[in-house]
């Protein structure tokens, strides 16, 4: 789905209590992370998807 380089300032922006992704919504790594969740986002649909239809 993805990969994320090992990168201090998302451990250091959780240990504040504010996440990359809302302190710096437009970096590079919130970039890839924001890809990541919507490729988990679109599988899960399928599946629930595929779930639904089987009932």
């Amino acid at each position: 789905l993805g990969g994320l380089p090992l990168a201090p300032e998302i451990r250091e922006r959780s240990d504040t209590g504010v996440p990359l992704l809302v302190d710096s919504p437009d970096s590079e790594l919130s970039i890839i992370m924001k890809e990541i969740a919507k490729k988990i986002a679109g599988r899960v649909s399928v599946i629930a998807r595929n779930k639904k239809d089987q009932k």
